[in-house]
């Protein structure tokens, strides 16, 4: 069927008009969720480092795609914390944050996705669940056990995190301004018959204690989210918003503070 374009522009305003011009968005909208979407929450940057960098180590995904993750070990380990970084970033970018969790006795394990830094492949929402999954196999090969391991996943890569605590044994859940789905972030409520990290739908599968951190002030993802996935959780849990704070500066608020209460949450539950 031709579309006349002009007509649709520019003709009268009837219902019949109306009607077909909203099928018309809607097939768009579909079209740009089921082939663009993945490109769009996934805009991976230049890589910041390059094989020289320290702690660096390759590991292999389920089809033996090649995976880069830093691992700094704390000097008194408690537990390891295994780390999803958000979609704008790499491992290359967070040493001060590893170091700093390394201070409260946490080793820090952190993955790039692929197409990320030195992470070979091609990113998918699958491909985010099998590789998450990898690098948790290849944390109990070092030797932990499931219960010294803490799931952390920031922003979108909440979904890596909520679908592998939903699937495995670990010490805690810590979510780091995460969404319900990927999609009501922009729409604010389901407009599709499909979408993208349902984490709302998971988050009731997940055993394990979780805290959820959330800028009140979040313009890309809205604290609602974080909301929702913490009433469905069914298990220990707790919230904690900083008023003041916004998607990508959590941690210029209280730093110390917010790492504490994160510490004190996972020693309350053993």
């Amino acid at each position: 069927m031709k579309i006349n374009w002009h007509n649709i522009l520019n003709g009268d305003f009837s219902p019949k008009r109306i009607i077909r011009s909203f099928l018309i968005f809607y097939i768009l909208i579909v079209i740009i969720g089921l082939f663009f979407s993945e490109k769009l929450i996934f805009p991976a940057p230049q890589s910041s480092y390059d094989e020289n960098i320290t702690n660096l180590k390759f590991i292999n995904s389920s089809d033996g795609t090649k995976l880069a993750t830093r691992f700094w070990k704390s000097n008194s380990e408690k537990h390891v914390i295994l780390y999803f970084h958000g979609n704008a970033e790499d491992i290359g970018q967070i040493d001060g944050f590893a170091k700093l969790l390394n201070h409260l006795g946490y080793s820090f394990l952190a993955l790039d996705y692929r197409g990320y830094g030195l992470s070979e492949g091609k990113i998918s929402e699958q491909n985010c669940y099998s590789d998450a999954l990898a690098v948790y196999q290849s944390t109990i090969e070092m030797g932990y056990d499931p219960n010294q391991i803490i799931i952390w996943g920031r922003s979108v890569r909440s979904g890596s995190a909520v679908d592998l605590a939903s699937k495995v044994k670990s010490k805690a859940l810590i979510l780091e301004s995460p969404f319900s789905t990927a999609f009501t972030v922009m729409t604010k409520i389901p407009i599709v018959p499909f979408d993208k990290f349902n984490n709302l739908n998971k988050i009731d599968e997940v055993q394990a204690p979780m805290f959820i951190l959330h800028g009140g002030n979040d313009k890309v993802i809205s604290p609602w989210h974080s909301e929702k996935l913490f009433n469905k959780h069914l298990g220990p849990k707790k919230r904690y918003a900083i008023k003041e704070a916004g998607h990508n500066n959590i941690w210029s608020y209280q730093i110390h503070d917010t790492l504490n209460k994160i510490d004190r949450f996972i020693n309350e539950h053993r």
